[in-house]
């Protein structure tokens, strides 16, 4: 097998050229379960596992593979040992669930990330869930989509797509049905052959539905959603990445219940663009738009060019934001510090021995 169909490109062989002559040999991680990885290399789908030497020196768990990375290993005889992650062109990350400070990464070396809603009613389709995964996508670096799925049970589409192109910023929304192909040539077109995407959203959205329609084939199970709240089962219950059949690769990922931002607050420029073109006018260049005199996005609120749900969601996430940064700083120190304890125990313990 080809690994130049799961995205192997000359730059990829470049970055690898020092390591002919040791035994390693690249691969692309397509799904991992419970520390086996299942990766993709010049021989076919293959296990590995992490070397124990990967393990000592990973600081933090973003220095762990996961699928869609690209990793040097070597052969072992019951399975590879991943020695190595190359370089991600793209992360998309978020904040662990729960009171931790540590962040989650949930896929890596995407080109776009489709954000998948649901226009069946309930809590399927949100703005300001798009405009928060709109900075996780930014951040992340690759590129946003917004997908409004199940346009088949829904009387009028064009209400939702209005809505998403109120905070899209040109992000390009495209309307689909899993169950009638509508919309399945518009994803075509922007998922071309070598390039990799990644569907998020919640449960019951329809991502498992339009991952099969777009395999032409019944690779993950769908679920029902209750007619209570129109939430959905869990049916992906990991990250898995398909070939298409046109070539392209495609990550579905399990169903998301909490969207916590991280990263940097230069994503949430890119989310909130209209923000920061009003901020050009402000009087003070450190102005925080909240009361200072001459603050031209306040007068925009007045003016109804920016409204106030806006404003308010944008004022949410940067504080989430810059909070998560604190927290993540003094979270790295404190690794660092711990990891260096443990290098000069060693050290110590060494020496002891050697002067026996």
């Amino acid at each position: 097998m080809s690994l130049n169909l799961y995205g192997w490109d000359d730059n990829r062989k470049q970055e690898i050229s020092g390591f002919e002559n040791s035994g390693l040999v690249p691969g692309r991680i397509i799904s991992s379960s419970r520390g086996i990885y299942s990766v993709v290399n010049k021989l076919g789908e293959v296990r590995a596992e992490l070397s124990g030497a990967f393990r000592y020196k990973a600081v933090s768990n973003l220095e762990y593979p996961v699928v869609g990375d690209f990793v040097l290993m070597r052969e072992e005889p019951e399975l590879y040992i991943v020695d190595q992650v190359l370089s991600r062109r793209s992360l998309l990350k978020r904040k662990a669930p729960g009171e931790s400070s540590e962040e989650q990464i949930l896929a890596a070396n995407m080109d776009y990330v489709f954000l998948v809603f649901g226009m069946d009613g309930g809590r399927s389709f949100n703005v300001r869930a798009i405009e928060r995964l709109l900075t996780l996508v930014w951040d992340s670096g690759a590129s946003p989509v917004i997908v409004l799925n199940k346009a088949d049970l829904c009387e009028d589409p064009g209400l939702y797509q209005s809505e998403a192109d109120s905070v899209s910023m040109g992000v390009a929304v495209i309307i689909s049905s899993a169950a009638t192909g509508q919309g399945l040539d518009d994803i075509r077109a922007v998922l071309k052959q070598g390039k990799t995407g990644l569907f998020i959203g919640r449960s019951g959205v329809g991502k498992s539905a339009l991952t099969n329609a777009l395999m032409e084939e019944l690779i993950n199970e769908t679920g029902d959603v209750r007619h209570d709240d129109r939430k959905g089962r869990h049916t992906t219950t990991s990250r898995d990445m398909f070939l298409l059949p046109w070539g392209a690769l495609l990550i579905d990922t399990p169903g998301i219940r909490e969207i916590s931002l991280t990263g940097d607050v230069s994503a949430l420029f890119e989310t909130f663009s209209d923000i920061k073109e009003a901020s050009k006018g402000c009087r003070f260049n450190d102005c925080s738009h909240d009361s200072e005199p001459g603050c031209a996005v306040q007068e925009a609120i007045q003016s109804g060019l920016i409204s106030e749900d806006r404003y308010r969601s944008y004022k949410k996430h940067l504080n989430e934001i810059k909070y998560q940064q604190r927290r993540g700083d003094a979270r790295l120190e404190m690794l660092e510090r711990e990891k260096w304890k443990a290098i000069h125990k060693e050290y110590k313990n060494f020496g002891s021995k050697k002067g026996q």
